[in-house]
C-alpha cells in the first residue's frame, strides 16, 4: 500500500486547525507523492470553512493553476469570500503575472496524444451507465473503499468483493483507493457536496498512470442544483500537465441511464444502489432503493431489474418516506422522477414525498 499525507491547516481568525488527512492506494501502482493530491481537499476546506487553508509542500504551476480555477468555481457557487489555498510553487516554476492562465493552457492535452482512461466505479446507475457508454475507451476502474471509521463495517468487505468481481468480469483492473478525508470534511459540509473534491484528489494521486479520469454526473442538466459539488463545471476545472478530469453523463437523466443499465446484462447483474443495508444487497426499502426502482418503473424496465432488490416496489413503501430528510442533491433527482412518472398511485406517493421535503426549504427561503 502507498499513501500520501501532507500538513494541512485551516487558518481561522485567532486559531489554526491542523488536519491529519491520508490518501491511499492499496497496491503497488506509481503515485503522485507530492502535495498536489491534497489541494482539491484543501479547496473544500477553504470554501466550506470560508477561511484560508495552508498545504505544506511545493507543486508545479499547472497544479497551482488548477487549484486556483477549482477554488474560484467553488467560491462563486457557495459564496465563500475569504476562501484561499496557500501552497508553494516549485522553484523555477513560479506562478506570477498571468502565469496561472498560461499554465492551464499548457496543461491542455493534445487531441493526438493517446491517454489511458480510468473511471470511478461504484456499480450504481450513474457509473455503470458511463461504463456502458464509454466501453473500450475505459482502461481501468477506480473504487473508493471505506476502511476508515465511522464508515467501515463488516458489510464493506462484501461490497468491495462484489465490485472486484464486476471488474474482473469486464476484464478491467480495479484500483482500490481509500481516505479518511470524510472525518475532516463531514463536520463542515455534506458528502453530496464534497465527494467530487475527494475523488479529484484521488485521481491526482494515481495520475502517474492515468492521463484522464472520468467522474459520472448525477443530475438531469436542467435540474442540477448549482450548489452540488459534482457539477461538470466544477470537475472540469482540474486540468494539469499530467491529468484531465472529465465529467460524463451516459444520458440526460437517471431514468434514461437506468434503461441503459437494465439492457446490459453485466450492469444489471452487478447493480448496487443501496448504502443503508450492510453487505452487497439492495434492500428495496430505503430511499435510494425505492428511487432506483421507480426510475426503472418509469423507464418500463422494472421487470429486468426486480431480482436485484429484496423487496418489491409499492406505493405504500414510497409513502412511508414522507417526512424523511432529503438533501438538495437527492431532491433534484426526485424532481426528475416526478416528471417521468404517471399520475398513478406510485407517482402520487412520490409527489407527496417531494412536497414534504420541499416545505422546509420554502420556509427557510422566506
Amino acid at each position: 500500500m502507498h499513501s500520501v499525507t501532507a500538513p494541512v491547516r485551516t487558518l481561522g481568525p485567532g486559531s489554526t486547525v491542523h488536519h491529519d488527512i491520508v490518501l491511499r492506494v492499496h497496491d503497488a501502482e506509481p503515485i503522485d507523492a507530492s502535495a498536489a493530491p491534497m489541494l482539491p481537499i484543501a479547496c473544500a476546506l477553504a470554501v466550506w470553512s470560508d477561511a484560508p487553508v495552508r498545504v505544506e509542500g511545493a507543486v508545479s504551476s499547472s497544479i497551482a493553476a488548477a487549484t486556483g480555477a477549482l477554488l474560484d468555481e467553488l467560491g462563486a457557487r457557495f459564496g465563500a469570500t475569504r476562501a484561499r489555498v496557500e501552497v508553494d510553487v516549485e522553484p523555477g516554476d513560479a506562478v506570477a503575472s498571468g502565469a496561472l492562465s498560461h499554465a492551464r493552457e499548457r496543461a491542455k492535452p493534445s487531441d493526438s496524444e493517446p491517454r489511458s482512461v480510468a473511471l470511478f466505479y461504484t456499480r450504481g446507475v450513474d457509473s455503470a451507465s458511463t461504463l456502458i457508454a464509454l466501453g473500450s475507451h475505459v482502461t481501468a476502474l477506480l473504487g473508493l473503499d471505506w476502511v476508515d471509521p465511522p464508515y467501515a463495517d463488516d458489510g464493506q468487505a462484501e461490497i468491495w468483493q462484489g465490485t472486484q468481481r464486476a471488474a474482473d468480469e469486464r476484464g478491467l483492473p480495479l484500483i482500490r483507493l481509500s481516505s479518511n478525508a470524510r472525518q475532516v470534511l463531514d463536520p463542515v459540509q455534506s458528502w453530496s457536496h464534497t465527494h467530487a473534491l475527494v475523488l479529484i484528489a484521488m485521481a491526482q494521486l494515481v495520475s502517474p498512470r492515468f492521463g484522464e479520469v472520468v467522474l459520472s454526473g448525477a443530475h438531469r442538466h436542467d435540474l442540477a442544483p448549482r450548489s452540488f459539488g459534482n457539477a461538470p463545471e466544477v470537475v472540469s476545472q482540474w486540468q494539469t500537465e499530467s491529468l484531465v478530469m472529465r465529467a460524463f453523463d451516459a444520458a440526460d437523466g437517471r431514468t434514461a441511464k437506468t434503461a441503459l443499465v437494465a439492457h446490459d446484462e453485466h450492469a444489471r447483474r452487478h447493480l448496487l444502489v443501496c448504502w443503508e443495508q450492510p453487505g452487497d444487497r439492495n434492500c428495496g426499502r430505503c430511499l435510494k432503493c425505492l428511487q432506483s426502482m421507480s426510475h426503472a418503473h418509469a423507464a418500463g424496465v422494472m421487470h429486468q431489474l426486480h431480482e436485484r432488490f429484496e423487496q418489491p416496489l409499492t406505493p405504500g413503501a414510497v409513502e412511508s418516506l414522507v417526512g424523511s430528510p432529503v438533501d438538495a442533491a437527492t431532491l433534484a433527482v426526485l424532481r426528475e422522477l416526478r416528471d417521468d412518472l404517471d399520475d398513478d398511485p406510485l407517482g402520487r406517493a412520490w409527489r407527496r414525498v417531494i412536497a414534504a421535503a420541499d416545505t422546509p426549504r420554502r420556509q427557510d427561503a422566506e
